[in-house]
């Protein structure tokens, strides 16, 4: 799916090797067709985000997809990794 829509695969090494500026800059200012979060986050969820993206780097052995979905615990509010509200798209108007 990610491919569809022109999204970079965060497991892959030009992302992980993104500084944490980096991928905070994106993740604020937004970057080709992703749009803005700045109005949407704070600083720690930022860090959260952060730390999500970083625990998708590839590691030898890994398989296919499956090694990408979060514990169980992670997701059941709908909040993962302890984000305060879900991560939904912002409204543009």
């Amino acid at each position: 799916m990610g491919a569809s829509l022109n999204v970079p695969d965060l497991r892959s090494r030009k992302i992980q090797q993104q500084d944490d500026a980096t991928l905070r800059r994106i993740i604020l200012e937004g970057k080709g067709d992703m749009p803005t979060f700045k109005r949407d986050f704070d600083e720690e969820e930022v860090d959260r985000l952060i730390e999500l993206v970083r625990s998708f780097a590839r590691r030898e052995g890994d398989a296919g997809d499956a090694s990408l979905l979060p514990p169980r615990s992670a997701t059941a509010t709908g909040r993962p990794l302890g984000l305060r509200r879900p991560i939904s798209a912002p409204q543009h108007s």
